[in-house]
This record gives C-alpha cells, sequence and structure tokens, in this order.
C-alpha cells in the first residue's frame, strides 16, 4: 500500500509540473501573439510563423494540462442520476467509468505517440519556421498516458470509496 502511496504521489507530482509547462508555454503563445498584433497594428507587418507556433504550441498545452485537470477532479462530471442510486452502484459506475477513460486515454496516447514517431521518422516540421512537430505531439500522447495512469488511481479510490469530485 505504501507504495501505491508512493505512486500516487509522483503522479500528482508529474500532473503538477506537466501544468507548470503548459502555463509556461501559454505565456509564451500569448506574449508572441501579443507581439505579432502589436507589430500589424504599429508597423504594419506581423511576426513570420506566428500561427504554426501558436498551433504547434496548443497540442502540448493541451497535453500538458489533461493529467492536472484529473488530478484535481476540475473534469465536467454530471452526477445527477448517480446520486439517486444506491452506494453500491455508484461505486460500481464510478469504477466503469475510470475504467473506460483509462482504455480510451491509452487508445489516444498509443494512436498519438504513434503519429510523434511517424513525425519523427518523416522529419515533418512546419513550412515557415520548420520548428520540428514530433516533441509536440508527443506531449499530448504523454498527457493521455499520464491521464490513463490517474484514470487508475481513482478507480482504487472508487473501491475505497474516498472520491471526491468538489475537492
Amino acid at each position: 500500500m505504501d507504495c501505491m502511496k508512493k505512486g500516487g504521489a509522483a503522479i500528482r507530482r508529474a500532473a503538477l509540473w506537466g501544468n507548470v509547462l503548459g502555463c509556461v508555454l501559454l505565456g509564451f503563445m500569448t506574449l508572441l501573439v501579443t507581439a505579432d498584433v502589436v507589430m500589424r497594428g504599429c508597423f504594419g507587418t506581423s511576426i513570420s510563423g506566428v500561427f504554426e507556433v501558436v498551433e504547434v504550441l496548443m497540442g502540448a498545452v493541451v497535453g500538458c494540462g489533461l493529467a492536472y485537470t484529473g488530478v484535481t477532479h476540475s473534469h465536467l462530471e454530471v452526477e445527477v442520476l448517480t446520486d439517486m442510486m444506491p452506494r453500491r452502484v455508484q461505486r460500481a459506475l464510478g469504477v466503469l467509468g475510470c475504467l473506460l477513460g483509462c482504455v480510451l486515454c491509452v487508445a489516444m496516447g498509443w494512436k498519438t505517440v504513434d503519429y510523434a514517431v511517424d513525425a519523427f521518422i518523416n522529419g515533418e516540421c512546419t513550412p515557415t519556421t520548420s520548428i520540428r512537430t514530433w516533441p509536440f505531439i508527443g506531449l499530448l500522447g504523454a498527457g493521455f498516458f499520464l491521464l490513463a495512469v490517474v484514470s487508475l488511481l481513482h478507480v482504487r479510490k472508487h473501491f475505497q470509496g474516498m472520491v471526491r469530485h468538489d475537492a
């Protein structure tokens, strides 16, 4: 059990650091777009490749925040019907939902990482700025895999009856 607690703490730390990285990337994107708008307004020209950089970074920002959303229960969950069900049924549905979420996240992560590997092998990059896309696609895939692990941690908590969705 001690191993599970340490593993859960490590996943929470990884999710937190992923979220911090996502915030840094989002801040960079904000500054870049702001600079582009100011350049267009003041000098009549824009920064070349801003749209591409923002487009590539957006997937990475999403991937970085996925696990943090799961760890903090910040996702949308409608419990109108399940709140009226017996506690045992609520737990069973919670476990089923988490397992299904885990399977879907693993599938999406697998496909996303497969796409990142293809992008790496083919040397895929953006047309204007020649930024390699595979690291950013890989971050999205890693976010899906980390969210799958968070879903497994939620399964354990559902079995113990300890899940709080308002925390």
